[in-house]
């Protein structure tokens, strides 16, 4: 049940942040200091996982998690996005290139509760120059709401900045309680071309979301 209740609130909470990217008020300047904001070095693709090591070379990102981590199949995470984002019928490869949001890994921890996630959101027209401070602001209400929506309580909601993969990047920590049971979440928010890239954790009983960010390294 846990399992279960890990993953849909990471899912959920990646469509909670897709779901604002229209306001008027967080659009601004592209962040010229931020090395993933004008990323171009190389062409779309999505990350490939070996030997428990995800590498993602379009978003400039690895992670290689310990034994105690299971990534999802390449059919699984097809399947997820097909499911999710409605492109069954469609050549895959093609629909992700279409696709405004997808799920390029997801990993889960053998204690069942512990998950990684890394979603990619595809920016278009207007919103081509939200930064990355400004999506992670104007998410963090949409955050709040989805969280107490599925029944958490005790729900905080901080935006603030740190390192991540090598560049100073916004992050949102999260902490609430499910049945009494302490819930922790962080989400690293960088950019790459036009796409805001997201890389969410979730742990129960203990916060280690950022010792589990810090196997992100820059490639």
């Amino acid at each position: 049940m846990k399992k279960f209740l890990s993953l849909m609130m990471a899912v959920i909470l990646i469509f909670a942040l897709a779901a604002c990217t229209g306001d008027e008020n967080v659009r601004g300047e592209y962040e010229g200091n931020n090395p993933a904001a004008t990323s171009g070095t190389h062409t779309f693709d999505t990350g490939k996982v070996s030997a428990n090591k995800y590498l993602n070379k379009f978003a400039g990102i690895s992670c290689e998690l310990g034994s105690d981590w299971k990534y999802k199949t390449d059919e699984e995470i097809r399947q997820n996005n097909e499911t999710a984002m409605g492109m069954i019928g469609e050549e895959y490869s093609q629909a992700i290139q279409k696709a405004s949001t997808f799920t390029d890994m997801m990993a889960t921890h053998t204690n069942g509760t512990d998950t990684v996630n890394v979603t990619f959101e595809k920016l278009t027209g207007a919103n081509l120059v939200l930064t990355e401070s400004g999506y992670a602001e104007a998410s963090k209400d949409s955050l709040k709401g989805a969280l107490e929506s599925m029944g958490m309580t005790n729900v905080t909601v901080s935006v603030g900045e740190e390192s991540f993969a090598g560049a100073k990047h916004p992050y949102i920590a999260i902490s609430a309680q499910f049945n009494g049971i302490a819930v922790y979440e962080r989400l690293a928010i960088l950019k790459c071309s036009n796409y805001i890239v997201v890389v969410t954790v979730c742990t129960w009983q203990n916060d280690t979301c950022s010792e589990i960010l810090s196997n992100f390294k820059a490639i």
